[in-house]
């Protein structure tokens, strides 16, 4: 081993590499920095040849181990332009090493500025006032794997997991040690895999991002570990078309500075100050925006969590003990079968007509998949039926079923009776990482590898969970919008919502239909908007009201000839979703300031009937929301029309 050029251990079933140069020896360790660095300036000339990059790469870094608290920001990830000539001059600065008298600041200058400008701090609570050479030797150390696994995830722009072609099982996460074996001794670098917003939409799989973590305190301050946070991106421009080109820029007419970033067919354009990543944008809000190619932009979505929210989930279920009903029962009723006409008039003239009707309910997308779950499952974790309503604010979005799985898939398994079950169980969390697993878009490929009995416990508490969440959503009546609230072992109630309220009437848009269904759960998550804020650190009632929904939505218009055609939403246009129930129609409320669009539900016609409103708005577009990431859409937020009150 003493020949090798430093040493890996894995851990959590060979998904997490822990790199280090340790050796007694500092001599032996200077010698193997030199031949990596060589054989790193090898790889770049290689990748320069291949055209696979100019005269630099990226890095991602998490910014919430900053000094600066202004800099400091939990829900972002970074791009950071590291130039080739670093590794040039950082190889000549080690080849001068002759002892440890060398090991000196001055003497490393691009080595501590590389680790300092990527984690500001770190070197500080690295190196010691006196500067000892083992604490310069391990900064030294850090550089350079810095820089060699930064290039590595920057070649596969920095998308999945990494899997050199001599490893059997893909690496999720690197702890890059330095010159320690351990996590205990000096501070380290580590490299996850997180996901991200709206870009993440467009790549489709999370990203390799490097963090600091800090040895006296081993809790590395990635998004505390937390896989469900997904976070914006901060890039300029340049290094946005750098690492995940091509792309193009477009420029409004008479201007050189570019208004928005043509890009893996979307468009990263501004609306509000803010930027956001998205498909089917007009190119008059294309032209909208400005943007300075060097400048770094953040890249978000418009709803985003604040995890800052101290709600109190347990204390908040015994507040709302009131709200709470049963999911899945329905008093007895009567229900309209048989209708039955009849005419009588003078002079022996008499009419008489008897007809029963016996109304056939049609098949909704959420009953075919709860009649066979094993069947209908694969082709539906990736679609966009759930719905996250939080607890703190009232917001909703829709999230993918997987993702939804994976935030309720602990509550039921804590249901789980048999001891069998319960040692599979604990397995499939240690040995399988199974939440982890469902917040990765390649869930069915993971379900495949699992041994028989682990695979149908996972199916058994999947078919669970959804059949218990079928009854969420708009009941029979229409009357009431159901919201599972999934906590410890009681799984069976939830919240219910009078669709007759004001501000809830738009729940009404996401019945249940052919081509898309509502699986809708409570979640603590502090969901906000520019509008609606976290209500406050302590705990308060449930207020009984939804104000907004985020989606996705694509319009389809239905041409004289042809094939329907892929239109956009336009601002004070009228549009309708088609329910079985029959349509409802919404407003496109889309300023040019604006980053998302607003649907809001049109209800003083709701006297009217549909086909006589079709007239009337003279226009034929319906409106569907998406049902996965590839079927693009404009992200929206859908609200009730409050101004009629």
């Amino acid at each position: 081993m003493d020949k090798w050029h430093g040493s890996v251990k894995f851990e959590d079933g060979n998904s997490v590499a822990l790199a280090s140069y340790a050796n007694p020896d500092t001599g032996k360790i200077i010698s193997r920095l030199v031949n990596i660095l060589k054989l790193f300036r090898t790889a770049l000339a290689v990748a320069q040849d291949g055209k696979l990059c100019c005269e630099s790469f990226t890095i991602l870094r998490y910014r919430a181990w900053f000094e600066d608290e202004d800099a400091r920001d939990p829900w972002v990830v970074e791009v950071s332009r590291v130039d080739f000539n670093l590794a040039v001059q950082l190889l000549a600065e080690v080849q001068a090493i002759t002892d440890d008298a060398n090991l000196q600041p001055a003497g490393l200058r691009t080595a501590t500025k590389l680790v300092d400008d990527l984690f500001p701090g770190l070197y500080n609570r690295t190196v010691s006032t006196n500067a000892k050479p083992l604490e310069i030797l391990h900064i030294c150390s850090l550089a350079v794997q810095i820089l060699t696994t930064g290039f590595e995830s920057y070649i596969q722009a920095h998308e999945g997991s990494l899997q050199p072609c001599f490893l059997d099982d893909p690496i999720k996460k690197v702890k890059l040690l330095g010159i320690s074996a351990t996590t205990e001794q000096y501070p380290f670098v580590v490299a996850t895999l997180m996901e991200l917003t709206c870009m993440g939409e467009m790549l489709l799989k999370p990203v390799l991002v490097f963090s600091a973590c800090d040895s006296k305190d081993i809790t590395c301050l990635l998004g505390a570990d937390d896989s469900s946070s997904k976070l914006d991106l901060f890039t300029s421009p340049e290094d946005l078309i750098d690492t995940w080109g091509p792309g193009q820029f477009l420029l409004p007419p008479e201007s050189r500075q570019p208004s928005a970033i043509l890009i893996n067919d979307g468009a990263v354009y501004q609306g509000n100050g803010e930027f956001h990543w998205g498909k089917g944008s007009s190119r008059d809000k294309l032209l909208t925006g400005k943007m300075e190619l060097s400048t770094k932009i953040r890249i978000g979505a418009p709803v985003t969590r604040n995890d800052s929210c101290q709600l109190d989930e347990e204390q908040h279920h015994n507040d709302c003990a009131d709200f709470l009903r049963e999911l899945g029962t329905r008093s007895p009723g009567f229900d309209l079968e048989e209708l039955q006409f009849g005419l009588q008039g003078c002079s022996n003239v008499l009419v008489q007509a008897n007809a029963t009707y016996k109304r056939s309910p049609g098949v909704t997308s959420k009953q075919r998949l709860l009649r066979n779950v094993s069947q209908e499952l694969p082709s539906s974790l990736e679609s966009y039926w759930g719905v996250q309503f939080s607890l703190c604010t009232g917001v909703a979005r829709r999230v993918q079923l997987r993702e939804m799985v994976a935030d309720l898939l602990l509550v039921f398994a804590s249901c789980l009776t048999a001891a069998s079950d319960f040692a599979n169980w604990e397995r499939l969390k240690t040995d399988h990482d199974i939440i982890e697993a469902f917040r990765q878009h390649n869930i069915v490929e993971w379900l495949r590898k699992l041994d028989p009995p682990l695979h149908d416990l996972v199916l058994r508490l999947i078919n669970n969970l959804l059949n218990t969440l079928g009854d969420t959503g708009l009941d029979d009546t229409g009357d009431s919008f159901l919201i599972s609230w999934p906590w410890e072992k009681d799984i069976n109630r939830g919240l219910e919502i009078d669709v007759k309220a004001p501000q809830c009437s738009w729940v009404r848009l996401i019945a249940d239909d052919a081509v898309s269904a509502t699986f809708a759960y409570a979640t603590p998550k502090c969901l906000e908007t520019a509008e609606i804020r976290c209500r406050s650190t302590t705990t308060r009632p449930w207020l009984n009201l939804v104000p907004l929904l985020e989606t996705a939505v694509m319009v389809r218009s239905e041409p004289a000839l042809g094939r329907p055609q892929l239109c956009r939403l336009r601002h004070e246009e009228r549009y309708f979703f088609r329910k079985f129930s029959g349509e409802i129609f919404v407003r496109a409320s889309k300023p040019q300031s604006a980053t998302e669009v607003r649907l809001i539900e049109i209800s003083r016609f709701s006297g009217i009937p549909p086909r006589i409103l079709l007239r009337m708005f003279r226009r034929g577009e319906q409106v569907r929301e998406r049902r996965i990431t590839e079927d693009g859409g404009e992200v929206v937020t859908i609200s009730a029309d409050t101004s009629r009150d």
